[in-house]
């Protein structure tokens, strides 16, 4: 999911290609993880001076190997850096040559698939980020008192772990530590724990309750989200931090819902006083039905009912001034939504995937409408623009295949990329006349001084001249336009965005006039009845994908 991403861009993917793709999940985001790019491989240190005899420094900054280990000297200690063995049951060793072994490195043994058991000697004080990433046919690990710290994504995607003894001593267990461990039904946490990442146990289906010790004071986000087996989370009476009435963990005020475990369903009263839901709060939670949402709630975090596909009722309190991004993404049974007047941000990806959602109501005080805001909202009939929205982001309104028409208040300054794209219904784009930044004609939505085409309606279909005057097509201004079986592309015309008629399967003619200098990527991605087309002289580079899957296409100049 979108946002459980720290190591590859937590900007993410590029909002723009994932959506076009229908890839976007998501904190997807939200969604390979943690650890879901591609790390940077640990440094070898190696020097390269190969005249000079190397310093004792240097010496000891240096890759050796022993056995099936490689490591590095550190000062008077030694750092497994690596492995280089076929799996199975393996001992790290105490001491090479004389000197202890106090750590762990970043990705040591990642993609070692091999590797069943491990045992970790006494002596290693920390486990870095990644150190077992993806060991999936790991099934066992006893963690020794001399560790003090987990890494960021320590264990994340060992998909066969059952069992991990933590002994008395590790007082951190970071974010995505154990993220993915599918096969963990249990883990007990030592009394020497003190903080608990973001999504440390995220993704652990299989685990069916834990215990908070008393000394823990700090919890990140989501940190038992999508946890489908889970159906308790228990607080030791002592925590000055947090508690956990009726098995839902909370801060010890009981002004934040921090989790609420998945395997709980139905309906669910959150307590009076509680100010916050937590990011991730209910994420993952599909068989909950109902939520009542008491009027002291002021916020709703980012993913707090993410994927709830059962969700049907939700009554958002007028208190409430903020709903964070991806709140209800997927929530696909949820009918209607009132957003409170107190709310002026409709969050990236806030509705993303809530197909049933039929009737939804935007309030005066809302300024802007954020990227994929309602992306894939199929079931959305009609909505309507409140005069204050200034900006509508990035495919807000994309594959909403319901929507009919939609009218642009004089408000709106900025619109972003594709907003109404692949809507496959609407038929119209309105804009009242007092906008000084957009205007329409016949339906079609372009800048006010008609040089950029925005948006044309993907329900009209048959042959269409672009006016003259138009000197850029936009991103994804086609996109979807299945009936369109023709475009006259003006000679003022300059630029083809990205996407510009992607998926246009109908569009069998079309001219690019010489005046065109660029054709974006995916510009004309499976228009699969196109069947020639002449690049003019103008153009000095065909994009990614430009033409890719127009299997019509038997002649290019």
């Amino acid at each position: 999911m979108v946002h459980r991403v720290i190591f590859e861009s937590f900007g993410r993917l590029i909002l723009c290609c994932v959506v076009i793709l229908g890839l976007l999940k998501g904190p997807q985001v939200h969604a390979q993880g943690l650890l879901g790019a591609e790390p940077m491989a640990p440094s070898t240190g190696q020097t390269a001076n190969a005249k000079a005899s190397p310093s004792p420094a240097a010496l000891r900054s240096e890759e050796h190997h022993y056995g099936d280990f490689v490591y590095t000297i550190s000062g008077d200690s030694i750092e497994i850096t690596g492995y280089t063995g076929v799996g199975g049951d393996i001992a790290i060793p105490a001491k090479i040559n004389g000197l202890p072994v106090t750590r762990i490195a970043e990705f040591a043994f990642e993609y070692c698939f091999g590797l069943v058991n491990v045992t970790i000697p006494d002596g290693v004080a920390g486990i870095g980020t990644g150190a077992f990433h993806q060991c999936s046919d790991l099934k066992n690990v006893t963690i020794p008192a001399s560790v003090t710290s987990i890494g960021q994504g320590a264990f994340q995607d060992c998909s066969g772990l059952t069992s991990v003894t933590m002994l008395s001593g590790v007082s951190s267990i970071g974010a995505g530590a154990f993220q993915g461990c599918s096969a963990l039904t249990s883990v007990t946490i030592p009394d020497s724990v003190t903080s608990i990442g973001d999504w440390a146990f995220y993704t652990c289906s299989s685990l069916k309750s834990v215990v908070i010790p008393a000394g823990v004071t700090s919890i990140g986000i989501g940190p038992f989200a999508d946890c489908s087996a889970l159906t308790g989370i228990a607080v030791e009476s002592a925590n000055p931090s947090y508690n956990s009435p009726d098995g839902v963990l909370f801060d010890i005020n009981k002004k934040t819902l921090v989790q609420f475990p998945a395997a709980k369903g139905g309906l669910y009263e959150i307590p009076s006083g509680v100010t916050s839901i937590g990011p991730s709060a209910f994420s993952g939670c599909a068989g909950l039905t109902s939520v009542t949402i008491p009027n002291s709630v002021t916020n709703i975090g980012n993913w707090a009912f993410y994927e709830c596909s059962s969700l049907k009722n939700m009554t958002i309190p007028s208190g409430v001034t903020n709903i964070g991004n991806w709140a209800f993404y997927e929530c696909s049974s949820l009918k209607n939504v009132t957003i409170p007047d107190g709310i002026t941000s409709i969050g990236q990806g806030t509705f993303q995937g809530c197909s049933g959602l039929a009737d939804v109501t935007i309030p005066d005080s809302v300024t802007n409408i954020g990227p994929g805001a309602f992306q894939g909202c199929s079931g959305l009939a009609g909505v309507t623009i409140p005069a204050g929205v200034k900006s509508i982001g990035d495919w807000a309104f994309y594959e909403c295949s319901g929507l009919t028409s939609v009218e642009i208040p004089a408000g709106v300054t900025s619109i972003g990329i594709g907003p109404f794209a692949r809507c496959s219904a609407l038929t119209g784009i309105a804009v009242e006349s007092a906008n000084p930044s957009y205007s329409s004609l016949d339906g079609v939505l372009f800048d006010n001084n008609k040089k950029a085409l925005v948006q044309f309606p993907a329900a009209k279909g048959g042959l269409y001249e672009i006016p003259g005057g138009v000197t850029s097509i936009g991103p994804s201004a086609f996109s979807g336009c299945a009936g369109l079986s023709g475009v006259t592309i003006p000679n003022s015309v300059t630029n083809i965005g990205n996407w510009a008629f992607y998926e246009c399967s109908g569009l069998k003619n079309v001219t690019i006039p010489d005046g065109v200098t660029n054709i974006g990527t995916w510009a004309f991605y499976e228009c699969s009845s196109l069947k020639n087309v002449t690049i003019p002289n103008g153009v000095t580079s065909i994009g990614q994908g430009t033409f890719q899957g127009c299997s019509g296409l038997t002649d290019v100049t």
